[in-house]
């Protein structure tokens, strides 16, 4: 989740065990699909699958990776800040396993000119 303010409005780049990923706004606790559920090939499906995801967010630009390769970017201004977090669901099993190996936040320059 990124953008994320505190009455829990945020953008969120979610991925499925079968290898599909979309990108979801969520403001006033209404979800809006900015781009629809699709399998990438960036992605290992399955169990015990590592990925590696990234968000690249630069003011209303955004950028989602998937094990180093961009999956699909998008313009949206309606969250100019926020913070970031991790959320896990399972839509099928009440039992569900994740492991985070680690978690960065890195700094974009800003462009000279």
């Amino acid at each position: 989740m990124v953008r994320v303010q505190s009455n829990q409005d945020h953008l969120r780049f979610s991925l499925t065990c079968d290898g599909q990923a979309r990108a979801s706004r969520f403001v006033g606790g209404q979800e809006a699909a900015l781009v629809p559920l699709a399998r990438t090939s960036a992605a290992l499906p399955g169990a015990p699958a590592v990925n590696r995801l990234a968000v690249w967010a630069q003011g209303d630009q955004f950028r989602f990776l998937v094990n180093d390769l961009e999956v699909f970017s998008l313009r949206d201004a309606t969250l100019a800040h926020g913070g970031f977090g991790l959320a896990v669901r399972s839509r099928r099993s009440p039992q569900i396993t994740v492991s985070l190996q680690s978690f960065a936040v890195f700094s974009l320059l800003a462009p000279s000119g």
